[in-house]
């Protein structure tokens, strides 16, 4: 029990020791801090409204970019379908003028050979009218 007396009485010494500080503040100061609070509210409203506008006009400027790409696309399917049909016309030409030079090769052989069958029948009349031409 003396403990406990003793240890009361040093909490009581020790509490009464420490300083307490109260900070006052007048009526000026919290007006002062309520006009400041105010002000810093009106700047961040300020400053959102121009993240805003930028928020609008860099939306804008996607919205133009995605236009332009759709086209960019769209001419791109269309050239690639262009390019296609080409490549199928090449494809067709190349085999018509393989089918053509075998008939030119055939033909010449065979104007070869008449050549040659008139030359060695002596007729040479007509071997001169072919050279003419």
């Amino acid at each position: 029990m003396k403990k406990t007396i003793c240890f009361t009485i040093v909490l009581i010494l020790l509490i009464s020791i420490i300083p307490v500080t109260v900070k006052a503040i007048d009526i000026g100061e919290l007006e002062q801090q309520r006009l400041e609070l105010k002000e810093k509210i009106s700047k961040s409203g300020i400053d959102l409204e121009n993240i805003n506008i930028e928020l609008t006009e860099n939306l804008e400027e996607i919205n133009k970019l995605n236009e332009e790409i759709y086209e960019y696309e769209s001419q791109i399917r269309q050239t690639s379908i262009s390019l296609d049909n080409v490549e199928k016309q090449i494809e067709q030409t190349e085999k018509q003028l393989i089918v053509l030079e075998e008939k030119y090769a055939k033909r010449e052989e065979v104007l070869q050979n008449r050549l040659v069958a008139l030359y060695e029948a002596g007729s040479t009349r007509i071997f001169r009218c072919i050279i003419k031409f």
